[in-house]
């Protein structure tokens, strides 16, 4: 089973540090990684991805509100996987 997974997270330390985690993983793909809320509700209806690892602080649209919308428009194939990511430098 192929699990794709799309990385939303404005900085690039953790974005780079998750998706290095995920691709030591033989049945993830990644997903194209959102910068934005905007970018990642663009990404998710292009690649549709099976999980998602969501920055909740992001510029532009937050994470906590691309994930509402993510959860309250029909999109046609249910509502993704959202794992909730926030960290401090």
């Amino acid at each position: 089973m192929n699990i794709r997974a799309l990385i939303a997270e404005d900085e690039w330390p953790a974005r780079a540090e998750l998706a290095w985690l995920l691709q030591r993983e033989k049945d993830v793909t990644l997903c194209p990684a959102a910068e934005t809320g905007d970018q990642l509700l663009a990404l998710y209806d292009q690649h549709r991805p099976d999980v998602i690892f969501l920055d909740i602080q992001m510029p532009g649209l937050s994470g906590m509100e691309a994930a509402r919308r993510l959860l309250n428009e029909d999109r046609g194939d249910g509502n993704p996987p959202v794992t909730g990511l926030h960290h401090r430098l």
